[in-house]
């Protein structure tokens, strides 16, 4: 055990600074706008909503289903054990890849900061960093494989694919792929991932032999096919599942509405200029298939010059940076999806480095340490053009110094997040006292639904999806349905609402004047 632990005290000291580095997320308010929609689903859902039906956001279920729990801070310790675990799993898929420890560590430290850190919205618990624990719990499952063995190895005489014990690890791999897809629709590009690793894999097989030999080739093709199968039926395993339940709670069309179709919708709803027919045309949703095509042509024709780990780290980069673009926009927490391939990459590296003198395989060493540099510097260039910045980590900690110091008070602390914190601490005191059931609030301000527990009056939460999707008459009808003691009407809601607006002057009277928003109570 002492050795073990000795071996291993890279990921141990990991583990640790993941620890110290989280622990301001325990300090913050309810201030972000996505974390704030899920906790407010979640208590819907606690509440007896239906989901889709009754409560309503544009994301496969999982995330909601997560944030059933009583606070935020109990998401807090949630996101904490996760990241503690995917952490984990990501430096044993490491260790596999690389078999040295130091460079296993060297990844995983890469990884933990990026994942943890404000700078891509690391300390939020956002769906990515789900997503990215029942990825990694998939891809350690797929290392648990020959086919993996075999393609690290380079193995001409692949055996034993399609023995049971093997064809359980490829289906309980594809089930936890199907969960992140569950969590967060662009995961179904981590299932390219493995497909990648199936297609390598034959490409090598190919690219091996003099002449190619149909007979010995299926030979080889039908347990690979097999194997592939078995994979797939795991990843389809939950989605039907998932399909089934809500089908039988008999919201089966509005999960298929706005689980799964919506989100083909949101990827398209992004529109600019950046400057180029080409570019304009590259970040179209063909333009980025034809560009992932080439990325994987080209590996495949260089497939003899490159190792099987840089084989697998720029599919599984080129992927995620295909995952990220769907929708265009310059959200720091879609570029989350990327870091593992990234931190991969920074391995591959060191390792390429290392082995410069030693390594009789110039060619392949040379493009281990080129291909990383380009792959990072296609990425800066894609955020400098997205306008994607970083969020100030450094500001964030030295912050948080501030507080644990005394240099500043709890609630300047708090008020520092977000200009509407302070405005929603006063508003959440006065609901306090009303004590409403059901609210609704016109506008953006879910974080006010998360703070006060109080459910939405209709089934979006917030006025984006009403506006988006145009059903302003149904909103109403709900609203009239609910009933709700409280309306709030943002003032910086841009689009009107006329027709609410003729309904709150004739049902509810004036409560008070905030700054950024107007509270009604019901006559």
């Amino acid at each position: 055990m002492a050795l073990s632990l000795k071996k291993h005290l890279g990921l141990i000291l990991v583990l640790v600074c993941l620890i110290l580095l989280r622990v301001p997320n325990f300090f913050e308010p309810y201030w972000y706008g996505d974390e704030a929609i899920y906790l407010t689903i979640g208590n819907a859902m606690n509440n007896g909503a239906r989901l889709y039906t009754d409560i309503v956001d544009h994301k496969t279920p999982l995330i909601y289903y997560l944030a059933r729990v009583p606070d935020q801070i109990s998401f807090r310790w949630l996101n904490l054990g996760w990241m503690l675990v995917t952490t984990g799993l990501f430096y044993y898929l490491a260790l596999q890849l690389f078999k040295k420890p130091w460079l296993a560590t060297l990844s995983s430290s890469f990884f933990m900061v990026l994942t943890t850190v404000p700078w891509l919205e690391g300390n939020i618990p956002n769906g990515e960093l789900f997503v990215l624990g029942f990825v990694m719990l998939g891809l350690v499952s797929f290392t648990r494989t020959q086919l993996w063995r075999d393609f690290l190895a380079t193995n001409l005489k692949p055996k034993n694919l399609a023995k049971f014990d093997q064809l359980i690890w490829f289906f309980v791999s594809g089930i936890t792929i199907g969960l992140g897809i569950l969590t967060k629709v662009p995961a179904i590009l981590d299932l390219g991932t493995v497909l990648l690793i199936f297609w390598f894999f034959l490409v090598s097989q190919i690219a091996s032999r003099a002449a190619l030999n149909l007979k010995s080739f299926w030979t080889t093709f039908k347990p690979v096919l097999t194997a592939g199968v078995s994979f797939l039926t795991g990843v389809f395993t939950p989605l039907v599942a998932s399909v089934g339940y809500f089908v039988s709670q008999g919201t089966g069309a509005d999960y298929l509405q706005f689980g799964l179709l919506y989100n083909l919708h949101y990827t398209q709803t992004w529109k600019q200029d950046y400057g180029s027919a080409f570019l304009n045309w590259a970040f179209t949703l063909p333009g980025k298939v034809v560009l992932l095509a080439v990325a994987i042509l080209l590996i495949s024709v260089l497939i003899k010059k490159l190792k099987p780990s840089l084989q697998f780290g720029l599919g599984w980069f080129a992927a995620a940076l295909f995952a990220l673009l769907l929708s265009n926009r310059p959200y720091p927490h879609y570029f989350i999806q990327l870091v593992p391939a990234a931190a991969l990459l920074i391995g591959i590296w060191f390792e390429s480095l290392s082995q410069i003198l030693t390594e009789k395989a110039w060619l392949k060493t040379a493009l281990g340490l080129i291909i990383p540099v380009l792959a990072f510097w296609l990425v800066i260039a894609i955020m400098f053009k997205l306008q994607a910045g970083l969020y100030d980590t450094k500001a964030y900690y030295l912050k948080f110094c501030k507080l644990a110091a005394g240099q500043i008070t709890r609630a300047n602390y708090n008020h520092s997040f977000d200009s509407l914190v302070a405005e929603n601490e006063v508003v959440a005191s006065d609901l306090e006292l009303i004590k409403p059931h059901k609210m609704f609030i016109w506008g953006t301000n879910p974080t006010l639904y998360a703070q006060t527990k109080i459910v939405p009056a209709n089934r979006f939460t917030v006025a984006f999806h009403i506006q988006d999707l145009k059903v302003y008459d149904q909103t109403l009808i709900e609203i009239k349905q609910a009933e709700p003691e409280v309306i709030i009407i943002m003032n910086n809601e841009a689009n009107s609402f006329p027709d609410l607006s003729d309904y709150v002057k004739a049902n509810y009277q004036l409560y008070k004047n905030y700054p950024r928003m107007n509270l009604y109570l019901k006559i």
